[in-house]
């Protein structure tokens, strides 16, 4: 078993698309997140490697020139570690998160659809164990 708090700091843009066309503007939007992710071991692979389930909820504080929202969402994310020293470990991690829309139903007319924020990641890491 195991536990992580997690912060992550990212500039997202703001994308609007329609049925032929998506239009995305990277020049605004700020995203802070906090996470709380609790793993487990699911199974191996080699006489060392483990295969880890992570999930857990996340705080998504987004800020639109200026406008602030905060949404609550949840990540899932597979992992395989391997040893390469006596306190390091090597990891390849595939995760997804998913959390409500940064707009409120009163933000959109009613002809345009809401739709929930989600993305997807894939991490190379080298983590020193305590």
């Amino acid at each position: 078993m195991g536990a992580t708090l997690r912060l992550s700091y990212a500039n997202p843009g703001f994308a609007v698309t329609g049925e032929a066309v998506s239009v995305t503007d990277k020049t605004t939007g700020r995203l802070v997140e906090l996470a709380s992710l609790i793993s487990t071991r699911v199974g191996g692979i080699g006489p060392s490697g483990a295969v880890r389930a992570e999930l857990g909820p996340a705080l998504h504080l987004w800020d639109f020139d200026g406008e602030f929202r905060a949404r609550f969402g949840a990540i899932g994310a597979g992992a395989y570690e391997w040893p390469v020293s006596s306190r390091f470990t090597g990891a390849i991690r595939l995760e997804g998160i998913l959390s409500p829309s940064w707009f409120n139903a009163t933000d959109v007319p009613p002809e345009f659809e809401r739709r929930a924020t989600w993305r997807y990641g894939v991490g190379l890491a080298l983590r020193y164990r305590l």
